[in-house]
């Protein structure tokens, strides 16, 4: 999957398991080694809920990627699906009830400009 944020930088937001969409629901935890990744660390969770992805993913944007927007490079984000939920719901203010109803597909590069102030000014899916 691949998402793109506008103006390069490598996902820091890890692999976890998922199979749910609720905001306080994990899915059953990864029981197989190999779900997990040659390298994911450790203390990588087997699974967890979107809320626990949104606390997971919320530094590596406000630690790693707003600053490297900020210097005007451009960001690329290639993460798992639950992370990318988690930073569309950051960026689009969206409820946690209202994100279980939002359909991110697989491989289809989401596009976001934003201001100055980091506030999105649009975003666009690419086909």
């Amino acid at each position: 999957m691949r998402w793109l944020v506008y103006p390069l930088l490598t996902a820091c937001l890890g692999i976890v398991g998922c199979g749910s969409s609720s905001n306080d629901a994990a899915p059953p935890p990864t029981t197989e080694p190999e779900d997990a990744g040659e390298d994911a660390e450790e203390e990588l969770p087997g699974a967890e809920s979107l809320k626990e992805t949104v606390a997971r993913v919320l530094p590596c944007w406000h630690g790693t990627i707003v600053p490297a927007i900020k210097s005007r490079k451009r960001v690329l984000v290639s993460a798992h699906g639950n992370s990318l939920r988690a930073l569309v719901m950051h960026l689009d203010r969206i409820t946690p009830a209202a994100m279980e109803r939002v359909e991110i597909p697989s491989g289809i590069p989401l596009v976001y400009r934003f201001s100055a102030d980091l506030g999105p000014l649009g975003r666009e899916w690419l086909d």
